[in-house]
């Protein structure tokens, strides 16, 4: 049996994290991002493959996220924009999550949807 954390209760831990995107000035996009922490053992990851259309990058992701109490996946799309003359990316992400051991979301699905304000550097 898995014992229960609470989620209330801070922990120290190590975390981390990396970020690898390829095609910046190409068609194509690939991005891998991740990160694990050791606190509540809890970790992050994303895949997307994008085609770009001007300054616009459409296609799909993946994601799989948790932690010691629950484990959660997202299928979906993503479409994003470079505003033009700024270091500012806009990204809107939607799909289905779904999360079948434990936590707050234990066994539920659903509709998934983000907006993301990013700046480059």
């Amino acid at each position: 049996m898995i014992p229960q954390t609470k989620w209330w209760v801070p922990k120290i831990g190590f975390k981390a994290a990396g970020d690898v995107t390829l095609g910046h000035n190409q068609p194509l996009f690939l991005n891998l991002a991740g990160s694990y922490s050791t606190a509540f053992d809890t970790y992050w990851s994303r895949l997307r493959v994008g085609y770009k259309i001007d300054r616009i990058t459409i296609g799909p992701e993946a994601l799989l996220l948790g932690n010691e109490g629950s484990d959660a996946r997202r299928i979906g799309g993503f479409a994003q924009m470079r505003v033009d003359k700024t270091p500012i990316e806009i990204t809107l992400s939607a799909g289905q999550h779904t999360n079948d051991k434990g936590g707050i979301f234990a066994n539920k699905e659903g509709a998934y949807a983000s907006l993301n304000v990013g700046f480059s550097y």
